[in-house]
């Protein structure tokens, strides 16, 4: 297990050097939403996978599953981007997944404006008034985000559920999603690796270790092809830094082949 704080550590490295291979490139984050997205997504990897490192470093597991889960999200909803071609298409997907956050808490909020009008809620009046102005303020400083209902009033976008913007990946991906979910939430696993000493005579590491480590491996995999994703955006706006770009994912590649232990069920293609 131990030997993955090396991998992570070397991959935050990896990544970024190749975010550092962007700085000289300008975008519109509402224009260019796409390529602004892509770079967030880099650097976010960058710091999740450099806290992944020190949380092993001092034997923390399940925090690490709650970052993994923050990858994998991250991962799918790259692809579910690139998944069309055209620009627009794109820029429009990217909108709705940047709304979704939006929508869910003003659907809260509407639930909250409901409960007001039947005098049952626990909040002040000018509490929720404030949570609304915020929220109107919001749609009008991002417009893009904002579409109509079929009663034709404002709201904001939002994209298909998580399973289904993976597609016709999720039979490849969704079960280490789902392995994540034993530890964020309550489960017998979870139970057993927080409050047993031993697990059929082994420690709870021990007896969680070949999955973990099948999980990090597919972290790793999410995470090259977010790099390799970013690698062709940009590689017809700056190729500058080509072979730097190229050996940065050849090296993912190189790690990838030295933890896959047969993990990828459906052929080492995908790499």
């Amino acid at each position: 297990m131990k030997e993955y704080i090396k991998y992570f550590t070397e991959i935050s490295e990896l990544c970024q050097r190749l975010t550092d291979t962007y700085n000289d490139l300008s975008f519109d984050k509402d224009i260019d939403a796409t390529e602004v997205m892509t770079l967030t997504y880099l650097k976010l990897v960058n710091i999740n996978t450099k806290s992944i490192a020190i949380l092993l470093e001092n034997d923390l597991y399940i925090p690490t599953i709650l970052i993994c889960r923050n990858i994998i999200e991250a991962f799918f909803n790259l692809n579910w981007v690139f998944e069309v071609e055209s620009q627009d298409e794109r820029r429009e997907r990217v909108y709705r997944l940047e709304g979704e956050p939006y929508f869910n808490f003003e659907k809260e909020l509407k639930l909250m404006e409901e409960e007001q009008k039947k005098d049952k809620t626990t909040w002040r009046k000018e509490v929720v008034e404030e949570l609304r102005n915020m929220t109107t303020q919001e749609m009008k400083e991002f417009p893009h985000l904002v579409t109509k209902d079929k009663n034709g009033n404002l709201v904001f976008k939002t994209p298909p559920n998580f399973a289904d913007r993976m597609g016709m990946h999720r039979l490849k991906f969704y079960h280490i999603y789902r392995f994540t979910s034993f530890f964020t939430h309550p489960t017998p696993r979870l139970k057993e690796f927080l409050l047993n000493d031993s697990i059929n005579e082994q420690t709870p590491l021990e007896y969680i270790s070949e999955p973990l480590s099948q999980m990090y491996t597919y972290i790793i995999l999410y995470i090259f092809s977010i790099m390799e994703y970013s690698r062709k955006l940009f590689q017809d706006i700056s190729s500058d830094f080509k072979d730097e770009r190229e050996a940065i994912i050849n090296r993912i590649k190189e790690i990838l082949h030295e933890l896959n232990k047969n993990y990828f069920g459906f052929g080492e293609e995908t790499i």
